[in-house]
């Protein structure tokens, strides 16, 4: 090797979805082989091969595919001294979902538990529907994902009969995220069909899914949905920083900061009469820098602070009077560690 000398050999746009890594020189000829992950549904590594000049130590010629959609992890393969062989690491995923339901006073309880999925297939971000009566989920299929509803059993749960899942959509992409609509009759998802990352809509019932005009996103900020009592939809916006309120009647969208110390935000939560947004506020521009929990008024776009420090938003109480938050507090708990806390929201308590 050459001290203090590096090239670039290979390079694709920031995605958390589609990383580079693990780089193996061949050893039969002037190449890299590297893996780039892609996750639609669950996640897969493709092999790609970089041919190298050596004497400049830069790459001749565009990447190759060399295996597509292998199911092993990135740091998990080999390649033997004559070239020949391939030996990988086989890397199997699968999830499913269980209710829990609690019976009886505080003090003297029991928690009740059934699974309602089965299968190797990879099922996430489950929303219980508004009138919990049902669940929306995304669940993948090869490389795409589709979003399902089902019914929750009745009754006692070791009795009840547990109904098989209904497919919503059927695109050839990776749909994911499902939220409800306050009356629960729409569902709201994030979906890459057709190749431009959008929100899209289907009906609960059932129904031909169409997207919400002018809700580009980037795939990698697709970590928050939430469509609120008020029957506006939250969304991230471009660029990971803020979030945008979205009418879903009128197309109006609406930033949740405008602020030119913007910083980050996460976990916005609608507060029950749709009226209000709780988020957590890292204002890192601002002077001095600045973090903690915030509301925001949708009624005349006014922002609160009602704590400081390391704290994120968790939770409203029904009456939208008190808000649940978890507290980083290295000093006494350690780092990482959370303590959950109540405050009293400025709408009556100042």
């Amino acid at each position: 090797p050459r001290t203090g000398t590096q090239s670039l050999i290979a390079r694709v746009p920031y995605d958390p979805n589609a990383l580079i890594g693990a780089p193996r020189w061949s050893p039969v000829e002037d190449a890299v082989y590297y893996c780039q992950m892609r996750v639609k549904g669950q996640s897969t590594m493709d092999l790609v091969r970089q041919r190298i000049d050596r004497g400049t130590l830069s790459a001749t010629g565009e990447p190759e595919m060399v295996l597509h959609g292998l199911p092993m992890s990135e740091v998990g393969y080999s390649i033997s001294a004559d070239g020949s062989t391939f030996l990988y690491e086989r890397e199997t995923r699968y999830s499913n979902l269980f209710l829990l339901r609690v019976e009886g006073a505080p003090g003297d309880f029991a928690v009740h538990e059934t699974q309602l999925t089965r299968g190797t297939t990879w099922k996430s971000r489950a929303d219980i529907s508004p009138d919990g009566k049902s669940i929306v989920f995304s669940m993948s299929e090869g490389d795409n994902a589709n979003i399902y509803v089902m019914p929750l059993p009745d009754g006692a749960l070791e009795d009840a009969p547990i109904a098989s899942p209904r497919q919503l959509t059927f695109l050839d992409a990776g749909n994911d995220h499902p939220v409800w609509s306050r009356n629960g009759e729409e569902i709201a998802f994030y979906s890459t069909h057709g190749g431009t990352p959008r929100i899209w809509q289907v009906p609960a019932r059932g129904g031909r899914a169409e997207p919400f005009p002018n809700t580009d996103f980037e795939p990698w900020v697709a970590d928050h949905l939430d469509w609120g009592p008020s029957d506006k939809i939250i969304r991230r916006s471009t660029g990971i920083r803020n979030f945008v309120v979205f009418d879903p009647v009128s197309g109006e969208q609406t930033v949740l900061v405008e602020d030119d110390s913007l910083g980050y935000i996460f976990e916005p939560i609608w507060s029950p009469d749709g009226g209000e947004i709780l988020f957590f506020w890292n204002r890192d521009a601002a002077r001095p820098p600045s973090m903690g929990i915030w509301i925001k008024s949708l009624a005349d776009g006014s922002l609160r602070q009602i704590d400081k420090g390391a704290i994120g938003a968790f939770g409203w109480s029904a009456d939208g009077e008190w808000v649940w938050a978890y507290e980083y507090d290295v000093s006494t708990a350690g780092a990482g560690d959370c303590l959950l806390y109540t405050s009293p929201s400025p709408r009556d308590h100042g």
